[in-house]
């Protein structure tokens, strides 16, 4: 299971060395590959261990997450022995991964600043039946607000774009409510990895 962020940001970086034909990667490889992922995102170099990338290498061949990768080792170079493969295309099956993601972005959602970011908790919210928080809902209704434009009837040349006229602070009681989606369980892992 993905404990934390780190761990997303490996599976993503091993997926990317993983479907490059031209090259063939090795443990060691792959740990310089994932540690200068890491560095990127927290701006400090430190090498990952050799066991946390043979962890995340049995992770992404099993069917743990759902990735079920065919992931094959030559001669000590690993590669995926289907052409076309990524752990981006496969989808979210089960309830609780879906959770213990929700909850891991929520934790991290101060670092992340994808422009779906907001959308992707707010539905897997709705398909886990979490409660958004507050602060999320509220970044959700002034981006929502913020897109919406008015036409005051029988007067098109007056447009109001927004809710300027409205606050957009909750009042102690008032609770947002959003739309909790009652479908299908499938969300792709390309929508989590692309915010990391």
């Amino acid at each position: 299971m993905p404990t934390n962020l780190n761990a997303l940001i490996r599976y993503k970086q091993i997926d990317r060395c993983l479907r490059n034909f031209n090259k063939r990667f090795t443990i060691k490889m792959l740990q310089e590959e994932c540690s200068e992922a890491l560095a990127e995102h927290r701006g400090i170099y430190k090498q990952v261990g050799e066991r946390t990338i043979r962890d995340d290498i049995r992770v992404m061949k099993s069917d743990m997450l759902g990735f079920n990768a065919p992931i094959e080792v030559e001669g000590g170079f690993y590669f995926y022995s289907e052409r076309g493969y990524s752990i981006f295309n496969t989808t979210i099956s089960e309830k609780e991964i879906l959770k213990q993601v929700y909850y891991i972005l929520l934790d991290v959602r101060d670092t992340l600043n994808g422009k779906d970011f907001l959308n992707v908790l707010n539905e897997m919210a709705g398909m886990t039946g979490e409660e958004l928080p507050k602060d999320i809902q509220i970044k959700l209704f002034k981006k929502e607000a913020s897109e919406v434009q008015f036409m005051i009837p029988n007067k098109p040349e007056k447009k109001y774009k927004g809710f300027e006229h409205l606050s957009l602070e909750p009042e102690p009681e008032m609770d947002f409510i959003y739309e909790k989606r009652v479908k299908k369980m499938e969300f792709t892992w390309k929508r989590i990895l692309e915010l990391v």
